[in-house]
């Protein structure tokens, strides 16, 4: 292949437009962002501008001798009390954060209670607003913070916990630690940040997608009396043209925007020397094909892929893994003349999850933002990356400095010795090979490791992650259809079972009237009648059956399971009640368990409404603890989650015993509430509000350890 140099940067096709900045930077990891953010917002004068996946209020933003430092000046370090006291301390700031209204999809990879569990009470000035103007099953991805309309970031990181880390990737560093305590794995990430025209042309795009989920306009402010560049930070390009690419998926009336995936295309086809990515997941086919052409050519460039070692988070995990092993598998039997190294960086036992959506080709281009090489952040997930193309050798210089910094963090050297070996080599693949030797990487206690060929242990998934990670946004009833399997009778049976069941209604209406008629039921069926027939009952074994045949007809009719079990609490001892409401709930599902086989998915779906989907999503594991989940999990009514599954045709001794786990702790919590609850209100004595007040207490953290455990 011959190649004529040619710019790759071009406005309308792989980027929205080419902007001006005074000065740009890239920080690499969250201590560098989270520091540069932190001094930018104590310089805001007019607008703070948050777009993110994620957020919490609650995450330090300082850590060890710096947030010590910082509060010896009365300065607050976590997120939430610092754009307070931004405001507080000038009152004419406007703050917008608009985060991901994340679906049922990607939940478990969220906190599910993210509007309750901010941490702090907004000052007025703070608005918040949850995004969910994007298509069924997509997420809003980007991650762009802008103040002022001076300064910028743009990149892969939330402002949000498990993203705070050092380069250095200690194994037990204490600070790394999130808000509620629990450590995690060493984390790398990296951010650009932007000043000049580019900051300002991503402030009105946050305006835009301000307006587009709200509906109401937002004015865009600046302020030019003042320089909101962070003081720590020192610009790694000066007057540089800055590309901003997007992915937005087709909604509504708005076309789709696919110039990320034009620009890792044109990036590729433009490499002549050598392609540099690090990226948190590897999945997309045009990608791949794109990538594998480039190896199979005598004198392509060398190709370089940093990921983590196993993908994390549900997304992720097993799914997303399967996607990835096909890829790597074949990138690898693509490399005819080794000029491929798959890699994973590590640390004392245990890799490092690498989170960065970075590239760098030939050092003259540069690509930093938040989407990802799969087919969601090519067409359906809302993304932002930044760019920066070489036009003379000072930029060609940053961008060389960022791809010797990234490796010099991984291989544990010093970033001089990373680009000395690489000229002397004149290729990165030796260079990564030099400095990757066991007695090196020994001593070092970190490096590179490469990812080998994989067998896929999850073959069966691939099929669900064309669905989880599709090219362009899905109609609901594609995702219906994949979580829930059709019915699979014939249109005669249909129409056989049909009229075998309307011919048994028609029978037992019948029969009901003749007994209502002749058999004196009406003068049975009175109000005083029933209440001693109940009354004679309760004394006797026969109110057992009696009870659990509510139980029954109660669940077919789509009475509350929840009031059922408080009458039995309240009919019963609180041992027997437990027991008799637990044979109750588990008949009533196995009934409606048939039903649902009965009716078939089309007829559940209308029943269930958008409740079919979220929770198909569950019951798509097939697993006892899917189960127990979503009847812990107010996902659904009771009857609702028994016509799915069995319309799901997920296995009955599966669900039977998944039905009595999940069952059991919120039968549990309503007896005693009930049985304590009546005792308060026949004998209100001090004891018996204490412990009502226990039974209180108890529910509410037996419910908020369920939920976290399970989620």
């Amino acid at each position: 292949m011959t190649y004529v140099p040619t710019r790759i940067l071009t406005p309308g096709k792989n980027c929205g437009q080419l902007v001006r900045a005074d000065r740009a930077a890239v920080l690499i990891n969250g201590e560098a962002y989270f520091a540069a953010f932190h001094q930018t917002v104590l310089k805001a004068q007019k607008q703070i501008l948050i777009l993110g996946w994620d957020i919490h209020s609650k995450v330090a933003l300082l850590r060890g001798e710096a947030a010590s430092q910082a509060q010896s000046n009365g300065l607050p370090v976590k997120l939430g009390l610092l754009l307070d006291h931004a405001v507080c301390n000038n009152p004419d700031l406007d703050i917008r954060i608009l985060i991901w209204d994340f679906s049922m999809l990607l939940s478990m990879e969220r906190d599910p209670n993210l509007l309750f569990n901010l941490g702090w009470v907004p000052h007025p000035s703070i608005c918040f607003h949850l995004d969910d103007e994007h298509p069924f099953g997509a997420s809003h991805h980007q991650k762009i913070v802008v103040v002022d309309s001076q300064v910028a970031f743009c990149g892969g990181m939330d402002l949000s916990h498990y993203r705070w880390d050092t380069s250095a990737h200690e194994p037990d560093d204490p600070r790394r630690m999130t808000p509620a305590g629990d450590t995690y794995s060493p984390y790398h990430d990296t951010m650009m940040i932007v000043d000049g025209n580019a900051a300002s042309a991503l402030a009105q795009y946050c305006a835009l997608r301000w307006h587009q989920a709200t509906k109401k306009t937002m004015e865009v402010r600046s302020s030019s009396g003042s320089d909101a560049w962070p003081d720590g930070v020192q610009p790694w390009f000066e007057n540089v043209e800055v590309a901003i690419s997007r992915t937005v998926p087709q909604y509504k009336t708005r076309p789709e925007v696919r110039e990320v995936e034009a620009l890792y295309l044109d990036a590729i086809q433009a490499a002549r020397h050598l392609i540099f990515i690090e990226n948190q997941y590897f999945t997309s086919p045009v990608l791949l094909q794109a990538l594998e052409e480039r190896l199979r050519e005598k004198q392509g460039p060398e190709v370089v892929v940093i990921l983590p070692k196993k993908t994390q988070g549900w997304l992720g995990n097993k799914v997303m893994e399967a996607k990835r092993i096909h890829v790597l598998n074949r990138l690898l039997m693509a490399d005819l003349h080794n000029r491929l190294r798959l890699l994973y960086p590590w640390v004392g036992d245990q890799g490092v999850m690498v989170h960065a959506k970075l590239m760098v080709v030939d050092d003259k281009l540069l690509r930093v933002g938040s989407a990802n090489l799969c087919n969601r952040s090519l067409g359906l997930d809302t993304e932002c990356d930044l760019a920066i193309e070489a036009g003379s050798s000072n930029v060609e210089a940053g961008i060389r400095r960022v791809r010797n910094e990234l490796l010099a963090e991984h291989l544990g050297v010093a970033p001089a010795e990373v680009d000395v070996l690489t000229v002397k080599y004149g290729s990165l693949l030796r260079m990564l090979d030099e400095l990757s030797t066991p007695g090196r990487q020994k001593a070092a206690q970190r490096g590179l490791a490469p990812l080998e060929a994989q067998e896929n242990k999850y073959p069966e998934l691939i099929s669900e992650a064309e669905v989880l990670d599709p090219e362009r946004p899905l109609e609901v009833d594609q995702l219906l259809d994949f979580f829930v399997p059709d019915d699979t009778s014939s249109q005669g049976g249909w129409l056989r079972g049909n009229w075998l069941w309307l011919t048994l209604g028609v029978l037992a209406l019948v029969l009901l009237a003749s007994a209502w008629r002749f058999a004196s039921l009406a003068e049975i069926a009175n109000r005083e009648n029933l209440v001693a027939i109940i009354q004679g009952l309760a004394a006797g074994w026969t109110m057992y059956p009696l009870i659990v045949l509510v139980f029954l007809v109660g669940g077919l009719a789509l009475f509350p399971v929840t009031v059922l079990i408080g009458a039995t609490a309240i009919l019963l001892e609180p041992g027997p009640a437990l027991v008799t409401a637990l044979i109750g709930t588990q008949c009533s599902a196995a009934a409606a368990y048939g039903v649902g086989m009965k009716l078939g998915r089309r007829r559940i779906r209308r029943m269930a409404g958008d409740r079919l989907n979220r929770i198909s999503k569950y019951l798509a594991r097939h697993g006892v603890l899917s189960m127990a989940t979503v009847r812990v999990l107010p996902l659904a009514p009771f009857t609702i989650i028994n016509f799915v599954a069995g319309a799901s045709h997920i296995r009955f001794v599966d669900y039977m015993l998944g039905t009595a786990l999940g069952m059991v702790p919120g039968i549990l919590a309503v007896t005693i509430f009930t049985d304590q609850f009546l005792a308060f209100l026949l004998n209100p004595r001090p004891a018996n509000i204490l412990i009502m007040s226990g039974a209180l207490i108890f529910l509410f953290l037996i419910t908020r350890w369920l939920k976290r455990r399970l989620t």
